[in-house]
């Protein structure tokens, strides 16, 4: 059944197009607040690729710089490094130096590492937002400080991060970033990777946010036009008791980017779009764990309307529009920006007059290298309501 599957999900991905035009929050000075000064390598393959500062400030227009170090540990081999947007300049003391000018809207930077024998690595860092919260900790605790985002113990969790997002009503959207050390207690050493557990639902989002778990050490992108060799190391793992992960809700959330996580387990939906306009869903695991390959739930034990507690991969809702999930078709880092969406009860669901949203690139119903069937819970509807689909 897997191969019906896929077959309509190429469908759907040639069928679906049309980009959206996206309207972004105006660029505003960012807030000096905490933000992630250093990152450590991150590793794919033989090659290694770092970057110095996650977000770099500046006004619209300015021209401004950034640095990292790179590596490629394979004899014989040839690493090359390229830029998604401005320039960089690949040193020959293993560092490298990038400058361009400053968007007026929120904008990834993704450095390339590529060696002519497979390796590949990236590394990616932010201009153009405003307030960066740096997720240290899978604990899940409220924030003391909503002006930073801390908890009672001087830490920042996903939901103390959240809460700051919201506490701050910002047009311009803040960076939640991730640095967590491998002695946390919920470092999951089989894959290498975080889980984020929340004992109750995470406050809803809305204000405009940038979730990137490609922001951690160690994760990164998929480079692979075909298959898929990120890293993931970011997980976010519900229970039969929660019915929904992160949602984006309202107007006031509206222009906002979730990238880089394995989302699973919430009984109701992983992701949720509620009334919330123009934002991006990409590079996900959603509805499986960190390696894009494993439920963590098990199958195929199907329940009616739900799949042992997990429910619908990513929901939109009540008139969203302009939602991107998957990749924008604009030829810059689509592959990165393919979800996986499997084991859920359904892949994408669109519903309540949403339009203008886009579903492409992305493995419905897969594994990660798209060879493999998971399934969702409804046969030949691994995309819900495609009539609402433009």
């Amino acid at each position: 059944m897997w191969s019906t599957l896929i077959t309509l999900w190429l469908t759907l991905s040639d069928l679906v197009s049309r980009k959206p035009s996206p309207h972004r929050p105006a660029f505003r000075r960012p807030s000096a607040r905490p933000r992630v000064e250093a990152l450590e390598d991150r590793t794919v393959l033989s090659s290694l690729v770092t970057v110095s500062n996650v977000a770099v400030p500046g006004l619209a227009g300015n021209t401004v710089s950034n640095s990292g170090t790179w590596q490629d540990t394979t004899v014989g081999a040839t690493a090359t490094l390229t830029a998604s947007y401005g320039s960089v300049t690949q040193n020959g003391n293993g560092t490298w130096t990038w400058s361009g000018t400053v968007p007026s809207v929120a904008t990834p930077v993704v450095i390339y590492n590529q060696d002519n024998q497979a390796g590949s690595a990236t590394a990616d860092f932010w201009l153009g937002v405003g307030q960066v919260f740096t997720v240290n900790t899978t604990d899940d605790t409220a924030a003391a400080n909503l002006t930073t985002g801390q908890d009672s113990n001087g830490n920042i969790s996903l939901r103390s991060a959240i809460q700051a997002v919201n506490h701050a009503q910002s047009s311009t959207p803040a960076l939640i970033g991730f640095d967590i050390l491998n002695t946390d207690s919920r470092y999951q050493s089989a894959t290498n990777s975080f889980r984020i557990q929340p004992q109750t639902a995470l406050d809803l989002i809305a204000s405009p946010v940038i979730i990137d778990g490609y922001t951690q050490p160690g994760a990164s992108m998929n480079t692979l036009a075909n298959g898929n060799n990120a890293a993931l190391k970011i997980e976010l793992r519900g229970n039969s008791s929660l019915a929904t992960g992160l949602e984006l809700h309202g107007a006031g959330s509206n222009g906002s980017i979730i990238k880089g996580l394995a989302v699973n387990s919430f009984s109701g939906k992983q992701i949720d779009l509620n009334a919330s306009n123009n934002d991006s869903i990409q590079g996900n695991f959603i509805g499986l764990d960190a390696t894009g390959n494993n439920s963590p739930v098990s199958l195929p034990n199907y329940s009616l309307f739900v799949i042992n507690g997990q429910g619908t991969g990513v929901n939109v809702e009540a008139g969203s529009q302009n939602d991107v999930i998957g990749t924008n078709g604009d030829g810059v880092n689509d592959p990165g920006e393919r979800n996986v969406i499997s084991a859920c009860r359904a892949g994408v669901n669109l519903s309540g007059a949403s339009s203008n949203n886009v579903v492409a690139g992305n493995f419905i119903g897969t594994d990660a290298n798209g060879t493999q069937g998971l399934g969702n819970y409804y046969p030949g509807k691994e995309v819900a309501h495609v009539g609402r689909l433009s």
